[in-house]
């Protein structure tokens, strides 16, 4: 998925989308690395990669020439705010530290709703 390109008409079900991708994404990879060791290595680079799609997502949404689009519409404030629920493990994603990383994608996620 690209990056979010945020606008006046940025829709409810659009940031809904989104959210569920990081979501699914993140189940994804944690069942794939339940399975044996050879997956759990790629898990951990699926991961990152995950990580570096929320970290782009938060940055996009944290530009100065997207501040007034994001301020005026809910749905992307929401968005945008979840980011602030994810508190990863510091330096690198490794196997003993995965689940925990992947369960902020979730807890982001979460987030949203409240």
């Amino acid at each position: 998925m690209d990056n979010i390109k945020p606008t006046d008409s940025t829709t409810e079900k659009e940031i809904r989308e989104r959210l569920k991708y990081i979501e699914n994404t993140a189940d994804d990879i944690l069942t794939f690395s339940l399975n044996d060791e050879i997956n759990k290595n790629a898990s951990i680079q699926k991961c990152r990669e995950l990580r570096k799609f929320v970290d782009g997502e938060s940055h996009v949404l944290s530009l100065s020439r997207n501040k007034e689009v994001v301020v005026n519409n809910t749905f992307l404030m929401k968005y945008a705010n979840i980011f602030r629920h994810m508190h990863f493990r510091a330096g690198m994603i490794t196997k003993r530290n995965l689940s925990w990383n992947l369960d902020e994608f979730h807890q982001g996620v979460s987030s949203y709703d409240l």
